[in-house]
Formats: structure tokens, sequence, C-alpha cells
């Protein structure tokens, strides 16, 4: 694979050669554009299946970029690397389960925990040896005594930050008028605690609305981000390397 050196590179496509870049390298790559099999796959007989395919990819890299949106706030130390990419594949692999046409197959309204499981995967940080559970149906969220000063002083850290955030995820259908899927949103609403062990403080009682039945499947969600932070000269310092962060179903989901 070419690669491109300097401080000016290029995006995107130029003549026969597309320049991009990719996680986790450095310099700009390029590669070279078949013209005349680009056409080929967008119409010919012979690709149909490989349209059909594209189409369930192209749907689960869109519901992965709308997961990797919902952690607030993001640091890269606190995500794997390739992190959509990953979700993408491992949404893919539920999708080509489901019954239904091939290239209309999604998730559906019962996959919440096919969301959750897939943007946990990600976390770089194990988030369950924090200390901090929350109760999804008495919107709380908790830290473990036995637990979070361990971690604490393992990680050279003062305290936590803690944003717990209700996520309302909406699942664009495939609409058969247009032929494709509808576009896949998100939204939440924040709440940011700081918590000393064994203790417990409120998260958001609601969730943003849900989105219309006929061109998405809506999922409610909780993302807590852990944000650990040591006290220099008075002022709190987040320690980007050791923040993480935990996915929760809501204990009621929209009908």
């Amino acid at each position: 694979m070419a690669k491109q050196s300097g401080l000016h590179q290029i995006r995107g496509k130029v003549g026969e050669h597309s320049y991009y870049k990719q996680s986790g390298v450095a310099s700009g790559l390029i590669r070279s554009i078949n013209q005349g099999m680009s056409a080929r796959v967008k119409t010919g007989e012979e690709y149909a299946n490989t349209r059909l395919n594209n189409a369930e990819f192209g749907q689960a890299c869109r519901i992965a970029a709308v997961l990797g949106k919902l952690v607030t706030p993001k640091y890269r130390p606190m995500i794997l690397p390739f992190s959509q990419s990953k979700m993408a594949r491992l949404i893919l692999e539920v999708i080509k389960t489901k019954t239904g046409n091939w290239g209309q197959r999604n998730v559906g309204s019962g996959d919440v925990d096919v969301l959750v499981d897939t943007l946990a995967s990600v976390a770089k940080n194990d988030f369950a040896t924090y200390g901090v559970t929350i109760d999804e149906t008495a919107h709380e969220v908790y830290t473990d005594n036995s637990l979070c000063p361990a971690k604490l002083s393992a990680i050279g850290a003062d305290g936590y930050i803690i944003n717990t955030r209700a996520c309302t995820i909406g699942v664009g259908k495939f609409q058969g008028s247009t032929g494709v899927y509808s576009i896949s949103l998100a939204k939440g609403e924040d709440k940011i605690i700081s918590l000393p062990a064994n203790d417990s403080g409120d998260i958001p009682a609601s969730f943003p609305a849900s989105y219309p039945s006929m061109m998405m499947t809506s999922f409610n969600v909780f993302v807590v981000v852990v944000m650990p932070y040591r006290n220099i000269n008075n002022e709190q310092h987040i320690l980007q390397e050791h923040c993480s962060f935990g996915v929760f179903a809501a204990a009621t989901q929209p009908a």
C-alpha cells in the first residue's frame, strides 16, 4: 500500500487514485480506483449479491457510527483502536442471522443487548473494576466501598467524576419505497456527579422521546463514563488513560 509523506497530504479522489487516512497509521494512504469495476459493481447483474451484501454492511457501519457517539466525553485512551470497524463487524454478524430479504435485514426491537454489548466491547479499561454500578429502575448510580478505594489507590487517583447519560437510539428501518435504510440517530440527556466510595447519586430520570416508528426502531440505554481525577494544587486533573465507560439497557424499552 502506497503512503504519503510531508506536511500537506491530500484527502479524497484525484484522477484514478483515492487518498485517505486510516486510524493507527500516521501517514496518509493511497489506493488506485478501477473506474470500470466501480460502474460494474453498481449496475452489473453479476454483482447483484455484492450490492445486497454492501447494503447490510453499510447499515452495520451506520449503527456502529451512532453507537460510538454515545460515549461522552470520549478520550482516545479509553477506546480500543479501530473501534468503529470492530463494532460494525459484530453488528453485521447479528444482521446476517435475521430472517427477511437479503439486503434488507436489520437489528430488531428485541436486540437492545446487541447494541449494549457491542458498544461495551470497545472499552479499553474494564469498567467492572471501578466499583461503579447503576440501578436502571431506581435511576441511581452507586460506588462500591470494596472496589472503589482500591481502584483509586492503584491508579493514583483522588476521586471519580461520573457522567451518566440516558440515550435514545434510533436504528433506521429499511424503506421499501426508496430501497434504502432510513438514517440512524441517537440523542441523550447527561448528568455529571462526583461520588466518594460507598455513596449513590441520581441519574437522568427520563429518556429523550422515541424516534418515529415508521422510520426507526428506538432503544433506551444508559452510558456511564467514569473519569478518575488527581488533585494537584487544588485543581482536578482527569487521568484520561484510566477513564472507562459502561453500557446498560434501560429497564423499560420503547414500545
